[in-house]
């Protein structure tokens, strides 16, 4: 794939670029997450199911964002997640019934 078609191509199957390159680029950005310190709560709702792997979609603060796992888990939509950091524009989530020293 022409990574400059897949930029600025207004084809719908060119536009998921970022979502096809997600598990390749994942190892590249572990060490430069952002940690999302708040005095609240960061909760999310799942709106695209995020599988192991793979980018979702959450809606946080109003805004519709990209979302990862990091553990090996499904999160279906409409799940309540909780917004743990952030790699570039993509937001760090977890299930809120996941342990926290699991």
């Amino acid at each position: 794939m022409n990574l400059l078609k897949a930029l600025f191509s207004s084809d719908l199957e060119e536009a998921d670029f970022f979502e096809t390159t997600y598990p390749l680029t994942n190892n590249f950005f572990n060490g430069d997450q952002d940690e999302w310190y708040a005095q609240f709560e960061a909760l999310a709702v799942v709106k695209d199911d995020i599988q192991p792997g793979q980018l979702g979609r959450v809606k946080f603060q109003g805004v519709r964002w990209r979302a990862c796992c990091d553990r090996p888990l499904s999160i279906s939509i409409e799940s309540k997640v909780r917004v743990l950091g952030r790699r570039a524009n993509i937001l760090v989530v977890e299930p809120m019934d996941v342990c926290a020293v699991c």
